[in-house]
Protein backbone atom coordinates (compact mmCIF):
# COMPACT_ATOMS: atom_id res chain seq x y z
CA UNK A 1 0.00 0.00 0.00
CA UNK A 2 1.34 3.45 -0.92
CA UNK A 3 -0.37 5.44 1.85
CA UNK A 4 -3.36 6.62 -0.20
CA UNK A 5 -6.82 6.23 1.39
CA UNK A 6 -8.65 3.12 0.19
CA UNK A 7 -12.04 3.35 1.88
CA UNK A 8 -14.63 5.90 2.97
CA UNK A 9 -13.38 6.26 6.55
CA UNK A 10 -9.77 6.67 5.44
CA UNK A 11 -10.84 9.26 2.84
CA UNK A 12 -12.72 11.18 5.55
CA UNK A 13 -9.67 11.10 7.84
CA UNK A 14 -7.43 12.31 5.00
CA UNK A 15 -9.89 15.13 4.21
CA UNK A 16 -9.84 16.24 7.87
CA UNK A 17 -6.05 16.37 7.86
CA UNK A 18 -6.02 18.37 4.60
CA UNK A 19 -8.53 20.92 5.90
CA UNK A 20 -6.53 21.39 9.09
CA UNK A 21 -3.29 21.84 7.15
CA UNK A 22 -4.49 23.70 4.05
CA UNK A 23 -8.02 24.98 4.68
CA UNK A 24 -11.03 24.17 2.53
CA UNK A 25 -10.40 23.03 -1.03
CA UNK A 26 -11.61 25.28 -3.85
CA UNK A 27 -12.92 23.35 -6.80
CA UNK A 28 -13.66 24.94 -10.13
CA UNK A 29 -17.45 25.17 -10.45
CA UNK A 30 -18.93 23.28 -13.39
CA UNK A 31 -21.35 24.85 -15.85
CA UNK A 32 -24.39 23.42 -14.05
CA UNK A 33 -23.72 25.12 -10.71
CA UNK A 34 -21.60 28.19 -11.56
CA UNK A 35 -24.60 30.45 -12.36
CA UNK A 36 -26.13 29.73 -8.95
CA UNK A 37 -23.15 30.51 -6.74
CA UNK A 38 -23.35 33.64 -4.61
CA UNK A 39 -20.60 36.26 -4.50
CA UNK A 40 -17.58 34.83 -2.72
CA UNK A 41 -19.07 31.32 -2.52
CA UNK A 42 -16.71 28.51 -3.54
CA UNK A 43 -17.25 24.82 -4.29
CA UNK A 44 -15.65 22.60 -1.64
CA UNK A 45 -16.73 19.21 -2.98
CA UNK A 46 -18.87 17.60 -5.66
CA UNK A 47 -20.39 14.13 -5.62
CA UNK A 48 -21.98 13.17 -8.92
CA UNK A 49 -23.23 9.74 -7.87
CA UNK A 50 -25.33 10.84 -4.89
CA UNK A 51 -28.95 9.71 -4.80
CA UNK A 52 -31.11 11.87 -2.62
CA UNK A 53 -34.37 11.24 -0.79
CA UNK A 54 -36.27 14.11 0.83
CA UNK A 55 -38.35 13.21 3.86
CA UNK A 56 -40.94 15.39 5.51
CA UNK A 57 -41.81 14.56 9.09
CA UNK A 58 -45.47 15.28 8.31
CA UNK A 59 -45.58 12.89 5.33
CA UNK A 60 -46.89 9.33 5.57
CA UNK A 61 -44.03 7.93 3.47
CA UNK A 62 -40.54 8.98 2.37
CA UNK A 63 -40.14 11.20 -0.63
CA UNK A 64 -38.81 9.91 -3.95
CA UNK A 65 -35.22 8.87 -4.49
CA UNK A 66 -33.64 10.72 -7.40
CA UNK A 67 -30.16 10.92 -8.85
CA UNK A 68 -28.32 14.18 -8.79
CA UNK A 69 -25.12 15.98 -8.02
CA UNK A 70 -24.46 17.16 -4.50
CA UNK A 71 -22.28 20.24 -4.16
CA UNK A 72 -20.88 21.35 -0.82
CA UNK A 73 -19.91 24.99 -0.98
CA UNK A 74 -18.35 27.40 1.47
CA UNK A 75 -21.85 28.36 2.67
CA UNK A 76 -24.46 25.92 1.35
CA UNK A 77 -25.28 22.37 0.39
CA UNK A 78 -26.68 22.43 -3.16
CA UNK A 79 -28.45 19.63 -4.99
CA UNK A 80 -28.84 19.61 -8.74
CA UNK A 81 -31.16 16.74 -9.76
CA UNK A 82 -30.74 14.95 -13.08
CA UNK A 83 -32.87 16.74 -15.66
CA UNK A 84 -33.58 19.66 -13.34
CA UNK A 85 -33.89 23.11 -14.84
CA UNK A 86 -33.60 26.28 -12.84
CA UNK A 87 -32.36 26.91 -9.35
CA UNK A 88 -30.92 23.90 -7.50
CA UNK A 89 -32.28 22.89 -4.10
CA UNK A 90 -30.17 24.66 -1.47
CA UNK A 91 -29.67 24.43 2.29
CA UNK A 92 -27.52 26.98 4.13
CA UNK A 93 -24.87 25.14 6.15
CA UNK A 94 -25.98 26.90 9.32
CA UNK A 95 -29.48 25.39 8.87
CA UNK A 96 -28.17 21.84 9.28
CA UNK A 97 -29.24 20.59 12.68
CA UNK A 98 -27.63 17.15 12.67
CA UNK A 99 -25.87 14.60 10.41
CA UNK A 100 -25.65 10.85 10.93
CA UNK A 101 -24.06 8.10 8.86
CA UNK A 102 -26.38 5.09 8.59
CA UNK A 103 -25.81 1.68 7.01
CA UNK A 104 -22.45 2.69 5.51
CA UNK A 105 -24.17 4.06 2.39
CA UNK A 106 -26.36 6.87 3.67
CA UNK A 107 -25.76 10.22 5.27
CA UNK A 108 -28.89 11.45 7.00
CA UNK A 109 -29.08 15.22 7.28
CA UNK A 110 -31.68 16.94 9.45
CA UNK A 111 -32.20 20.49 8.25
CA UNK A 112 -35.01 21.32 10.66
CA UNK A 113 -38.63 22.13 10.03
CA UNK A 114 -39.45 18.47 9.45
CA UNK A 115 -37.17 18.20 6.44
CA UNK A 116 -34.55 15.52 6.21
CA UNK A 117 -32.31 14.47 3.38
CA UNK A 118 -30.88 10.98 2.86
CA UNK A 119 -27.77 11.16 0.71
CA UNK A 120 -27.04 7.70 -0.66
CA UNK A 121 -23.40 7.42 -1.64
CA UNK A 122 -20.38 5.15 -1.39
CA UNK A 123 -18.64 7.92 0.60
CA UNK A 124 -21.00 8.96 3.46
CA UNK A 125 -18.22 9.60 6.00
CA UNK A 126 -16.31 11.71 3.49
CA UNK A 127 -19.39 13.77 2.55
CA UNK A 128 -20.20 14.30 6.25
CA UNK A 129 -16.62 15.43 6.88
CA UNK A 130 -16.74 17.88 3.95
CA UNK A 131 -20.04 19.39 5.11
CA UNK A 132 -18.82 19.60 8.72
CA UNK A 133 -15.52 21.23 7.69
CA UNK A 134 -17.28 23.80 5.50
CA UNK A 135 -19.74 24.54 8.32
CA UNK A 136 -16.94 24.93 10.86
CA UNK A 137 -14.95 27.30 8.60
CA UNK A 138 -18.09 29.32 7.78
CA UNK A 139 -18.77 29.83 11.50
CA UNK A 140 -15.24 31.14 11.99
CA UNK A 141 -15.71 33.84 9.33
Amino acid sequence: MDGRPINDTQCADAARRRVRAEGLPRLRPDRLIAPYLQDGETVVSRHRVACIRFDNADADKPGPTRRGTLYVTSSRMLLRLVGQRGTPWAVPLDAIVEMTVASEVALLVNVGGGLGVAILTRWPHLVRTEIAAATWIARLD
